[in-house]
């Protein structure tokens, strides 16, 4: 969501929504303030998820 913000720093709807968020979850907050974000176009983009035990 910040990179997409950071694409059009004059869209007012994301940037309240993303102070909302803030608002009421600190841990968004706390998350988007210890990273960087950069955009990324074209590349493999990788997940990492714990396996079910089943």
């Amino acid at each position: 969501m910040r990179a997409l913000a950071a694409e059009d720093p004059d869209a007012p709807e994301l940037w309240a929504l993303v102070e909302e968020f803030r608002r009421e979850c600190p841990e968004f907050g706390a998350m988007g303030d210890r990273h960087e974000v950069r955009v990324r176009r074209g590349e493999p983009k990788h997940f990492r998820r714990p396996r079910s035990a089943t």
